[in-house]
């Protein structure tokens, strides 16, 4: 690195960087806009979608959030995953991300299509990066250690439990958010 070059922020992570813009702006427009935006960004049954191939309101869907609590996790998590993008680089990690996202939304209308056909009444997934974020987070847990554990109750507590909280929070918002991102998870073991 060069001498004054911190690695906080965006620095190597232009990728990261405009995901991060685009999914904010997209998400605010959607959550502020959203009786008058419905036309831009639908949210039509899926099976329905890939009937009509309509495949560009699959990926549509997987940049925007729906709610303003999805959209500051999700953010947050980008942000702190910035850190794969500086080892991988922007390249690599750009397939990445479409790979584990084709796989996540694959993984969703497979598993969708078979709980309804087994009459389980399961919603649409929620819109947003559910699938990247999640596969993202198993590599998170694998690969980066836990730093300046401290002692709370006699149990260890690293300076991960903040990203682990963000990710509970989005995948315990209900049931389908639960199903995205447990597909999400599936997709980077895959």
């Amino acid at each position: 690195m060069f001498p004054g070059a911190s690695s906080t922020g965006f620095y190597h992570a232009p990728l990261s960087k405009g995901l991060l813009v685009l999914t904010g702006t997209a998400s605010l427009f959607n959550i502020l806009l959203s009786s008058s935006s419905r036309h831009f960004f639908p949210n039509t049954q899926w099976i329905q979608v890939v009937r009509n191939s309509k495949f560009w309101q699959v990926l549509s869907s997987s940049f925007y959030y729906s709610s303003t609590r999805n959209l500051i996790c999700g953010s947050f998590l980008l942000y702190t995953f910035r850190i794969f993008e500086r080892r991988f680089g922007s390249r690599k990690y750009a397939s990445y991300i479409f790979g584990t996202t084709v796989i996540a939304i694959g993984l969703q209308l497979t598993t969708i299509a078979a709980l309804k056909h087994f009459g389980h009444e399961v919603g649409l997934p929620p819109p947003g990066l559910f699938g990247m974020v999640y596969a993202t987070l198993v590599q998170y847990f694998c690969d980066i250690p836990a730093s300046d554990a401290v002692t709370f109750l006699g149990m260890p507590i690293s300076g991960k439990i903040l990203i682990y909280s963000m990710a509970l929070q989005m995948l315990l918002t209900n049931k389908e958010s639960l199903l995205a991102g447990i597909c999400g998870m599936v997709s980077e073991l895959s």
